[in-house]
């Protein structure tokens, strides 16, 4: 440790910004918890950024994120738009060589697997350790890509906001085990207003392949046909917004389907606070901030089970298997006629107290002191 005072630097390529309030919060709030000196290198975007502690830098850099797009995509795909973000990566560690020089870390904690090319830059030239940070889609990836999986014997530690038991990876010689640390809600901002819940299920997400929201559109049509009262909305934006437009459209849901687009964070609690439940379609997920931020709020969850979804919502809501319209309206008929609503509710709020990020940061923060011990 330098100067008597640990030095982090985290590699995100997204951070939050008024524009896009729900990208990049992992290291926004792992950086406002600590009490290390920090700096935070994130791709340039529009929008203005959240303001931050003392002692807190955070350095934008002129490079594209590149998208690896769909995991099944064709293998040519897949590997052109591969090349592309180890390049896109190339130039932004060109770009942040400066400021890493200038900062010299202790911790590198990297977002993803993909730019742990500033983390080996740090580590050759100062000695840093390395924390690397895995979500759903990085360890889907992972199961279909052995090559990506080999990057996972880079870092020092590698932590997941997902189960363990849900990581199908190959056989790859680490250095410390994985650890799991959660996922992390701000609870001054998502709780229960004990308002009176509307005839409407609420969906939050961005707009792409991963969240599966075809199979949430199909399954409402299906479910509203005997509940023609009942809306949907959507908050959100991305690549298949027209698409999933549409698909309402076709569905003859244009009426009943809201699409709101990116909203703040205190526009998505309310209207979790006017839900009768909450709606994730997802085909491949870790541990999505979204299921507890809706738990906080006392909304019961109904979920697709992929990643460490079941684990966290437990009896406070409705797991159905993935990739199923139907099941997603058998599981909107059940809440609506739930007698136990209430019980679900007041379970789902008391779930997600274990999940401040205060807490979350508790349990990185001892990963980061084992591996300070030879520093």
């Amino acid at each position: 440790m330098r100067n008597g005072k640990l030095k982090m630097l985290r590699i995100a390529m997204t951070y939050p910004r008024d524009n896009a309030p729900g990208i990049g919060l992992h290291a926004y709030y792992y950086s406002m918890y600590s009490d290390y000196e920090e700096m935070i290198l994130t791709i340039k975007r529009d929008g203005v950024m959240p303001d931050n502690r003392e002692g807190v830098r955070v350095i934008e850099i002129e490079a594209e994120n590149i998208q690896l797009g769909k995991y099944n995509d064709r293998v040519r795909k897949r590997a052109v738009c591969f090349i592309k973000k180890i390049w896109g990566q190339y130039i932004f560690l060109r770009k942040s060589k400066r400021y890493i020089d200038g900062f010299k870390p202790d911790i590198v904690h990297v977002f993803s697997p993909i730019p742990v090319l500033c983390g080996i830059y740090a580590r050759r030239k100062f000695h840093s350790k390395i924390v690397m940070s895995l979500h759903g889609s990085d360890t889907l990836r992972m199961e279909k890509v052995k090559f990506l999986a080999k990057l996972l014997s880079i870092p020092d530690a590698v932590v997941t906001v997902g189960g363990k038991e849900e990581l199908k990876l190959p056989d790859v010689k680490m250095k410390t085990p994985i650890t799991y640390i959660g996922n992390g809600v701000d609870l001054n901002v998502f709780k229960n207003y004990s308002l009176e819940r509307r005839k409407q299920f609420i969906h939050v997400a961005n707009l792409r392949w991963q969240k599966g929201q075809r199979y949430l559109i199909e399954g409402f049509a299906q479910f509203q046909k005997n509940h023609r009262d009942y809306k949907l909305v959507i908050i959100g934006d991305g690549e298949e917004k027209e698409n999933l437009k549409e698909l309402c459209k076709e569905k003859n849901l244009l009426d009943a389907v809201r699409f709101l687009g990116t909203c703040g964070r205190e526009e998505i609690a309310g209207e979790l606070n006017l839900s009768q439940a909450f709606v994730l379609t997802s085909v491949t997920e870790g541990f999505p901030k979204v299921i507890i931020e809706a738990m906080a709020t006392g909304t019961p969850v109904i979920s697709s089970d992929v990643g460490n979804i079941k684990n966290v919502v437990c009896d406070s809501g409705i797991i159905f298997p993935p990739k199923n319209s139907k099941e997603v309206c058998k599981a909107m008929e059940k809440i609506v006629d739930f007698t136990e609503w209430e019980i679900c509710s007041k379970r789902a709020e008391r779930y997600a107290q274990q999940y401040s990020w205060s807490a979350v940061v508790g349990r990185l923060s001892k990963v980061y002191k084992s591996l300070l011990e030879d520093i």
